[in-house]
């Protein structure tokens, strides 16, 4: 957690150094405080502090993301980032701009604080003490791919984005050295460190101008802490001109995204209760105050349209009751946006692209009807208002998992459709071309042969791109049966109908009629489809799970949860998950394995046990849960390609430390070794008999069971293929066994 120095004690020492409120990123631990602990040796979780005090000016936000130059057209109000301490530590979130949906992105026991958006929206720079000193890191949008860019026996601080994303300005100073504290500047990956600034002053919180040329900074002496001003210099140094003169503090600088103001915070030292929000011109004329509240108002920050500003907002005595706020870029409509009993501060706004208000993407009915004889109901999905762009939006059903008897749905629960009796569960992107005003997509029906009343399941479409969602974001998919009476031969039974269910079953696809034929001349040319091992269902159903297929989608996102999880996923988890890595063509599915590897180490689980793990040790954990040295896999730099390469635990820890290999990459490169496919393959074998045939999760007893048999019998599939294929459970789900 950020340690406590009072803005006394270090005056903005350091320039307001990475101060965070009470607890200095820098301070020197008290007397009998252990040193700050470093992400090797890290506890899980550091213990909540008590409240303290908070001296606003002991540390400045990061100035609002600016956009691309020049800044002419404002962008569209995204995400805002902030440090809070809600979670007992300080950590960095995200939450939508109306305070909805806070969503914890770094999960570290040391000090995460100020973010600061790239002005492509992608990735936030921010401010941590992981590696023991502060020093400024980069990261996705969603917390993943950390990478540290500065490495220093110095500390640094509040980074800042170029209006290109291609360089990063920043503070680095030795806080017990007054005049230390300069600004530098650096290419975005952390290369080509140059010092901006060089006098007796504490120079910090560098704020880059939209338009690129000039960049804000404030200047003071430790001696003075009234004497902290504002001023601009050009982006390289020179030109070094002072924008406020007062006998108050004025700190805290951020461009208004047309770069014709700056906001900022303003109070006497000795009254740091009084802090309130101001704005100039970018001359340094036209001083306005904006806040005049009885609490202390700081740590402001534009949104990126320019007509709104963000800040922190509190009783400086009392620091649990900090909270953001939002306000009109002329100081009205203040309105809070966080409440909690826990610090939150350091706002800052993403930038997105702009998506014409007009254009929209919704489902074309509330409602649609489908028979269950059609084996699919078409979904059509409208576009309205600008549509000369592409856009994407992705679409899936509502499932329940729940294990229901398919043959008693309309006793337990009539009126609802289950993905394991009815329809197939569906997940994708549905694309629009430039100018395309309608899309549709299909989801497959199952033809049981159960009485039932209509059946309906829960359609939505969600993370639209080049779009927003319409009204009809959400829609209802009606299945009516055919079925009049209860004598109706159970259609598993039926070749055509059990090669369908195989594809939909383990490669959650409908087949390709050149496939699905194929399949059934086998069948129809068998001279005993029970049993005859050369032609007959069990042979034709395992084919699927040792199909390469498979082995790319199901099987590939089954490892995912084995290697790096040490557990079996749920039902409801793997059959999302196989659809997810779908394809049409070998290019989509080779994309989508990528993205889904890339998404893996972004999913909270995974986070919460690898985050606080350094890159040494989370090797080792992968490795060691198969007592593996070294692995045969894919070559990383073509994953799905042939060529084999051998990487020892030293060179995979070299490379990911060396940023040639993500953890994402490093992952996938043990899910696709052949010692893990060894250790592995029978265990999945077994679970997706479960999760196929039966579409549940194995019960604990049963999986062991087979497990057992498997790897007692390892060519002896067939039993435990007749096993589930031909069970009571597999055949209620189409009619009577």
């Amino acid at each position: 957690m950020c340690k406590r120095l009072n803005f006394i004690v270090l005056t903005a020492a350091a320039a307001l150094l990475l101060g965070l409120p009470t607890y200095f990123l820098a301070a020197r631990p008290s007397v009998g405080e252990p040193p700050p602990v470093s992400s090797s040796d890290a506890p899980p979780h550091a213990a909540a502090a008590p409240v303290k005090a908070i001296n606003w000016f002991s540390f400045a936000p990061v100035p609002a993301t600016a956009p691309l130059a020049p800044a002419t057209v404002p962008g569209a109000n995204g995400k805002i980032a902030f440090a809070s301490r809600r979670d007992g530590n300080d950590e960095i979130y995200v939450m939508d701009a109306d305070g909805a949906n806070p969503t914890r992105i770094t999960f570290h026991p040391a000090c995460d604080v100020g973010p600061a958006w790239s002005p492509d929206g992608a990735r936030l720079a921010f401010t941590s003490r992981r590696d023991g000193n502060f020093e400024i890191y980069s990261m996705n949008a969603d917390g993943t791919n950390v990478r540290r860019l500065t490495d220093s026996d110095e500390h640094s601080g509040f980074p800042n984005w170029s209006p290109d994303g291609a360089k990063i300005v920043f503070m680095r100073g030795d806080l017990f050295d007054p005049s230390s504290p300069e600004i530098y500047v650096m290419n975005a990956d952390g290369s080509n460190q140059v010092r901006l600034t060089n006098n007796d002053e504490i120079e910090a919180v560098p704020a880059w101008s939209p338009n690129g040329a000039r960049i804000a900074f404030i200047s003071g002496s430790i001696f003075d802490p009234d004497s902290f001003e504002i001023y601009a210099m050009n982006a390289d140094g020179t030109n070094r001109t002072r924008l406020t003169n007062n006998s108050v503090a004025d700190v805290q600088p951020a461009w208004s995204p047309d770069g014709a103001k700056l906001v900022f915070a303003s109070s006497a030292i000795s009254e740091p209760a009084g802090a309130e929000i101001f704005t100039m011109n970018a001359d340094g004329t036209g001083r306005t105050q904006l806040t005049n509240n009885n609490v202390s108002d700081a740590f402001p920050a534009w949104s990126p349209d320019g007509t709104k500003i963000v800040y922190a907002s509190g009783d400086v005595s009392d620091e649990r009751g900090v909270e953001l706020h939002v306000m009109s870029a002329s100081g009205g409509n203040q309105m809070r946006l966080t409440n909690n009993s826990h610090l939150d501060w350091f706002p800052d706004w993403q930038t997105v692209s702009s998506v014409p208000p007009t254009s929209t993407i919704a489902f074309s009915a509330a409602t649609y009807q489908a028979n269950e004889t059609s084996e699919s109901a078409t979904i059509s999905v409208q576009r309205s208002g600008d549509t000369s762009a592409a856009a994407t939006v992705d679409y899936s059903t509502i499932d329940d998992p729940a294990p229901v008897r398919c043959d008693a749905i309309s006793v337990v629960s009539p009126g609802t459709a289950y993905a394991r009796c009815d329809y197939a569960t569906t997940i994708d992107t549905l694309a629009f071309a430039a100018g395309q005003t309608q899309a549709s997509f299909n989801i497959p029906l199952i033809n049981d042969a159960h009485l039932e009343p209509p059946e309906t399941v829960r359609l939505r479409l969600s993370n639209p791109s080049g779009a927003s969602l319409g009204a009809n974001s959400a829609a209802t998919l009606i299945i009516n049966s055919d079925e009049t009476g209860s004598a109706v031969p159970n259609p598993i039974l039926a070749s055509p109908f059990f090669v369908r269910m195989q594809y939909l079953d383990f490669l959650s696809r409908e087949p390709e009629p050149a496939g699905f034929q194929d399949w059934l001349n086998v069948l129809n040319n068998c001279s005993d489809v029970n049993n005859n091992p050369e032609c007959d269902r069990i042979t034709v159903s395992s084919s699927f799970f040792r199909s390469e297929e498979f082995q790319l989608k199901g099987y590939f996102v089954y490892l995912f949860y084995r290697v790096s999880l040490n557990r079996r996923p749920l039902y409801e988890e793997i059959i999302p998950d196989m659809r997810s890595v779908t394809g049409q063509t070998p290019a989509e599915l080779f994309q989508k394995r990528a993205a889904f590897a890339n998404a893996w180490v972004a999913r909270p689980e995974f986070r919460a046990t690898y985050d606080t793990v350094p890159d040494d040790m989370f090797v080792f954990t992968l490795l060691s849960r198969y007592n593996l040295s070294a692995i045969t896999t894919i070559d990383p730099a073509n994953p799905d390609g042939t060529q084999f390469v051998t990487l020892t635990l030293n060179e995979l820890i070299s490379r990911l430390s060396a940023g040639t290999l993500t953890r994402a990459t490093v992952l996938r490169a043990i899910v696709q070794s052949r010692e893990v496919d060894r250790a592995e393959f029978n265990g999945a074998f077994v679970a997706m008999q479960y999760y196929g045939y039966l579409r549940r999760t194995p019960e604990e007893a049963g999986y062991q069971d087979w497990l057992r048999h498997l790897n007692a019998n390892p060519t002896d599939f067939r039993t435990m293929v007749n096993g589930f294929m031909n069970s009571t459970e597999y055949r209620l789900r189409f009619g009577r066994p």
